[in-house]
C-alpha cells in the first residue's frame, strides 16, 4: 500500500483531512507538496506530515526523521562531546569508505550570525548538535536527506518569495550592416550552438547524477529518489525551473564530494 501511487484529487482529500484538524499544524496546502515529496520517495503521503515541515516556503525534512533514515541505512553516529559549546561526532556507513567526523562549535554560530536567534540563546546543545547530525549525514549518506535542508538549518536561512516568475531571456540585436558584414554575422550564429533548454539541462544532469552516484558507490536506486522529489517539488509550484536545476547540481556534486571524502 505504501508504495501504490495516490492520485492528486485523493491526494487533495487527504491533505484537506490532515491540514483542516490542524493535528500537525500545517494547513492543506502545506500539507500537499509535503505528500508529493513522501510519495516520490516511495511513501505514503501521510507520512509527510511526521518527516516533513514547510519553513519559509521551503520543504525541511526535521532531523529526528533524517537521523532515523540516516541509522535504517545502516549508518551509525557516535558522539564524541555534546555540550553548549561544541557537538562533535562520528558518522561511519558502508557507502562512505571512511568515517566522518563533523564538529560545530559556538563559534562557528557566531561567525553565521546565529546565536542571536532565540532557539540558540534558549537551546544550543540542541542546534549545535542538529547542525552536526546534518552536516555529518549530508557527507557521509547524503541519500538519506533527499536533497532537502533540516528544519533547523531551513530556519536559519533568509525568508524566500514563493511567487513563481520567469525571467526573460535578452533580445538579441543585430545592428543593419552591408550585405557582406551581414552575411559574415549570420555564418558565426549557425555556428554558435544553441542555449541548453531547462528539458536537455534536467536530462543532462539527471545522467551526471546517476554517474556520480555510481562513481562513490552509492544505490541507483537512492539517486532516482532524490532526482523524483526535485520533481515534485517542482510539480506542486514550491520551486521554479532554476530552483530545480541548482537542487539538482547540489546532488550531483555532493555525490562527487562524497567519492573524493
Amino acid at each position: 500500500m505504501a508504495n501504490e501511487l495516490i492520485h492528486m484529487p485523493e491526494l487533495k482529500q487527504i491533505a484537506d483531512v490532515m491540514g483542516k484538524n490542524k493535528l500537525f499544524g500545517m494547513s492543506s496546502e502545506d500539507m500537499l507538496p509535503l505528500m508529493l515529496i513522501a510519495q516520490a520517495e516511495g511513501k505514503h503521503p501521510a507520512i509527510a506530515a511526521l518527516e516533513y515541515d514547510i519553513i519559509q516556503g521551503r520543504p525541511a525534512i526535521k532531523s529526528k526523521a533524517s537521523l532515523a533514515r540516516f541509522q535504517a541505512a545502516g549508518g551509525i553516529i557516535e558522539w564524541v562531546e555534546r555540550s553548549d559549546t561544541t557537538a562533535t561526532a562520528r558518522f561511519s556507513h558502508a557507502q562512505c569508505p571512511k568515517p566522518v567526523t563533523v564538529t560545530w562549535t559556538i563559534k562557528d554560530a557566531e561567525r553565521a550570525g546565529l546565536v542571536a536567534k532565540d532557539n540558540w540563546k534558549k537551546y544550543p546543545r540542541a542546534m549545535l548538535s542538529a547542525r552536526v547530525e546534518a552536516e555529518g549525514i549530508r557527507a557521509c549518506y547524503p541519500a538519506c536527506l533527499s536533497g532537502i535542508y533540516t528544519v533547523e538549518e531551513t530556519r536559519d536561512m533568509e525568508p524566500r518569495n514563493v511567487t513563481p516568475h520567469k525571467s526573460v531571456p535578452p533580445i538579441s540585436f543585430v545592428p543593419e550592416t552591408e550585405k557582406a558584414g551581414a552575411q559574415d554575422v549570420e555564418s558565426k550564429k549557425d555556428a554558435e550552438p544553441e542555449p541548453e533548454d531547462y528539458v536537455a539541462k534536467t536530462k543532462r544532469l539527471e545522467k551526471e547524477i546517476y554517474e556520480a552516484a555510481k562513481s562513490c558507490g552509492a544505490e541507483r536506486e537512492d539517486a532516482r529518489k532524490r532526482i523524483l522529489a526535485v520533481s515534485a517539488e517542482k510539480m506542486a509550484n514550491v520551486i521554479t525551473e532554476g530552483g530545480v536545476v541548482q537542487k539538482l547540481e547540489a546532488i550531483r556534486d555532493e555525490y562527487k564530494q562524497a567519492k573524493t571524502a
